[in-house]
């Protein structure tokens, strides 16, 4: 049962990566949670979803489309 509990937290963190990058947080949970070995590394290489995202003028970081100030410069 302390597996379960563990592997279910530790899917957690290939979703918040995929979510920053413009991906379905859940579907990266469910993957992260059944195979993290492999969900964590493909989640740090893949690349921002372009429908979804796009570069700040400013720092040219990946935020979302629908944004009006960057998470990260906040300009």
């Amino acid at each position: 049962m302390e597996i379960l509990i563990l592997s279910i937290i530790i899917g957690l963190l290939p979703a918040k990566i995929a979510s920053n990058k413009g991906y379905n947080f859940i579907l990266y949970w469910i993957c992260g949670t059944l195979m993290f070995i492999i969900a964590l590394p493909w989640t740090l290489i893949m690349k921002p979803n372009i429908k979804t995202m796009r570069k700040c003028t400013k720092c040219l970081e990946w935020i979302d489309i629908n944004s009006k100030i960057c998470k990260y410069c906040k300009s």
